[in-house]
């Protein structure tokens, strides 16, 4: 169904575990797709629950901000001290 494309709402659970060796949650044959988030809860005992819509394409870049912010420029210079 991923494939084709034909998953309108994409519900993932997260239980808060490391189990070591397990199941991949998507095949190989998989193609890559951008979901957007439209709701989340956790629960009492911390599993967190996510839907997903489809969201067209990856956006491929980079995660890094243009702009330094000053807190990150004093964070930076402690780190150096140090």
């Amino acid at each position: 169904m991923l494939e084709h494309h034909l998953i309108d709402v994409l519900h993932t659970w997260i239980f808060p575990v490391t189990l070591g060796n397990g199941k991949k949650l998507f095949e190989e044959s998989t193609q890559a797709q951008g979901w957007q988030l439209t709701d989340a809860t956790i629960s009492t005992t911390g599993v967190i629950i996510a839907s997903y819509v489809p969201a067209g394409n990856v956006k491929t870049g980079s995660f890094v901000p243009d702009k330094v912010s000053e807190a990150e420029i004093t964070r930076r210079n402690k780190l150096a001290k140090e």
